[in-house]
């Protein structure tokens, strides 16, 4: 009696004819074999089929496209330094990185905002100089008497 298909390798039981796993005659193996026979023959039970093995799929990460926003955060930078620290040049650095970026950025929120940055810091800086220039004029006025 056989213990295991010689096709296949399953194990087998008693009195198969042939092999529920792949088909393979058994009749023709026991024929070599010694003959006994079992007292009491137990039904075939067939064996469950190969767990399938699926193969592995290849994770894809989709990144998001990177943005190009660099015109707008040097516009951003140059509009803070031309309000505070940069006056004219900070504030026509940013008016003109500015008006690039809305065109080519990505995303032109922050060209937008260093535009407008770049156009108050130079309105504040031509306001604060007609300020200083008009009070000085006063003062000197004032030295020497109004003009003739």
């Amino acid at each position: 009696m056989l213990n295991f298909c010689p096709n296949c390798g399953i194990k087998i039981e008693g009195e198969w004819h042939a092999c529920p796993y792949c088909g393979h005659n058994l009749q023709s193996e026991w024929g070599t074999q010694s003959s006994q026979q079992p007292s009491s023959p137990t039904p075939p039970v067939p064996p469950l089929p190969p767990y399938p093995q699926q193969a592995a799929q290849p994770t894809t990460i989709i990144y998001p496209p990177k943005q190009n926003n660099t015109n707008g955060i040097i516009a951003l930078v140059f509009g803070f330094l031309g309000l505070f620290i940069l006056p004219f040049i900070g504030s026509i650095v940013a008016i003109i990185l500015g008006s690039i970026g809305r065109k080519k950025d990505d995303s032109p929120e922050m060209a937008t905002g260093g535009l407008v940055l770049g156009i108050i810091g130079l309105l504040c800086w031509a306001i604060g100089i007609v300020f200083i220039v008009s009070f000085i004029m006063s003062i000197f006025s004032g030295m020497y008497g109004p003009p003739f």
